[in-house]
């Protein structure tokens, strides 16, 4: 009885994921895809950086009632999905108190949000680098 093929194992995309995540588009530009790379790199940028001038509040987890838990931990991960674009932004002390009103509001959405991009865009990534070409089978 004759064994099927397995498809080598490839562990390209360890440096993949972590070079994505912590600069937004750096996996695909690893991945010699320029073109995406640089796109992820000017949305997710940008998105972070729009909702620093509108002064977003980073999320601190904290607990509580269940929806202050759930919020404030999702907005924490979608924070620290944003990978050196969070990490830069606190060494150099940026912290905005909550305020009220609209453009604030829609500053903090803007940084969770630009998290989610890059978590998407590592995903991205981790496809494009774990695809290997099997071989094709005849019988």
């Amino acid at each position: 009885m004759a064994s099927k093929p397995q498809p080598e194992r490839s562990f390209k995309w360890i440096p993949t994921v972590v070079l994505a995540w912590l600069v937004p588009g750096a996996g695909h530009f690893y991945l010699r895809r320029p073109i995406h790379g640089a796109i992820l790199l000017a949305a997710i940028a940008g998105m972070f950086l729009t909702g620093l001038a509108m002064n977003g509040r980073m999320f601190t987890p904290m607990s509580g009632d269940l929806f202050t838990t759930i919020m404030t931990y999702g907005g924490y991960i979608g924070d620290l999905c944003s990978g050196s674009l969070y990490f830069v932004t606190m060494a150099l002390g940026y912290e905005q108190e909550i305020l009220p009103g609209a453009s604030h509001d829609y500053g903090t959405k803007f940084i969770v949000c630009a998290g989610f991009l890059n978590l998407l865009a590592i995903v991205d990534a981790y496809e494009h680098s774990s695809v290997v070409a099997r071989p094709e089978v005849r019988p």
